[in-house]
């Protein structure tokens, strides 16, 4: 409620974060204007953020206690998709292809991908997909959501691939070790879709240990949202690079992950994540390439990415024991090793260890 006005408001979140009405044609008009302030600057996209919560339409009921029910009558209703796609008309007529990616926060098979847009035209250009960031370290989960993305974004369709984000738990925590976050590294920079790194996990950060009367979101959320550490010296509290105490301790493992402590340094976190960057830039089959993802096979997770002529595969164990080397692949180039041993003609592959492999033609 706004005393100044007498008048009461929706918001689904904070209340200085009041719900727009998008059913009124002058709030849609309103809105579009601001997309154009930014577009005509040149901007080259937006984050919309909780997107398929934008169209409520005019027929949601009155419903009694509790009132967190609403959302589920608010969530992902067609009225957001006629918005999203006079969006994306508005986009696609500026000529510098401005973009969209659209937080979807629906994890049932198919809702996010929806978002891209279905026979009655396109929406946003990329969608969040967050099975991944929900999936422990475990083959049968992994397995299952990259094959359950793969089939909801086929193409024309491009998904995306997140493993940590501002709501969520750091993957490095989750995990529970730095060889599964190194491993899960590669997963993302080589699978096929747009990566989005989450800052901080170039560092390897994990989740800042927060007291009680340290707390800033009630809904626990502080840990995953703890500062960067630019440089070794400091505590929890103070230092790291900070001219001042920062609004939340610093994660658990700042001292050792801290950015100094790990640019340029061989074997480092951020040094692995340079060298994935690098491939991608190196290899289109990376970038643009189709995937083929293989059965299981015990704890190990292969895929192969296509283009043209251009083959490479990636191996991935998600287990805590060593898994026989395929034995198709003894020929091929290591591109790049999460372990210690770059060699193509070993035997096996170790605990939590993913490999980058070039197939040469024949």
């Amino acid at each position: 409620h706004d005393d100044a006005t007498d008048q009461s408001y929706l918001h689904l979140f904070l209340a200085e974060q009041p719900d727009l009405n998008w059913a009124n044609p002058e709030v849609e008009a309103a809105m579009h204007a601001t997309l154009r302030y930014w577009l005509d600057r040149g901007v080259d996209g937006f984050r919309a953020d909780v997107v398929n919560l934008i169209g409520k339409g005019t027929d949601v009921p009155d419903l009694p206690d509790p009132f967190w029910k609403f959302p589920l009558l608010a969530t992902d209703r067609p009225f957001g998709h006629e918005l999203l796609r006079r969006i994306r008309t508005l986009l696609d007529s500026y000529d510098h292809e401005p973009m969209m990616v659209g937080e979807v926060y629906l994890l049932r098979d198919g809702e996010s991908a929806s978002y891209v847009g279905d026979p009655d035209g396109p929406e946003l250009h990329l969608s969040f997909d967050f099975r991944p960031l929900h999936s422990p370290w475990q083959i049968e989960q992994m397995q299952a959501a990259l094959s359950k993305m793969e089939a909801d974004f086929a193409e024309p369709r491009w998904p995306t691939f997140v493993l940590s984000n501002h709501d969520r738990p750091r993957h490095r925590t989750c995990y529970g070790s730095e060889a599964r976050a190194r491993a899960a590294a590669v997963l993302e920079l080589t699978a096929r879709g747009t990566p989005f790194l989450y800052a901080g996990e170039e560092l390897g950060l994990e989740d800042g240990i927060v007291p009680d009367d340290r707390v800033v979101d009630p809904d626990g959320r502080d840990g995953c949202r703890a500062p960067i550490p630019w440089t070794t010296d400091g505590n929890d509290e103070v230092g790291h690079g900070w001219p001042v105490r920062p609004w939340l301790p610093f994660p658990a493992n700042a001292a050792t992950h801290s950015a100094d402590a790990e640019v340029g340094v061989a074997g480092s976190m951020h040094t692995l994540y340079r060298e994935l960057l690098a491939l991608r830039r190196q290899h289109e089959v990376l970038r643009r390439g189709a995937m083929e993802i293989a059965d299981a096979d015990g704890d190990l997770l292969r895929f192969d990415r296509r283009l043209g002529d251009e083959v490479i595969t990636v191996l991935v164990n998600c287990g805590e024991q060593q898994v026989p080397w395929p034995s198709d692949l003894g020929g091929a180039m290591v591109l790049l090793s999460t372990g210690s041993d770059d060699r193509s003609d070993r035997t096996a592959l170790a605990a939590n260890e993913s490999v980058v492999l070039q197939i040469r033609s024949k």
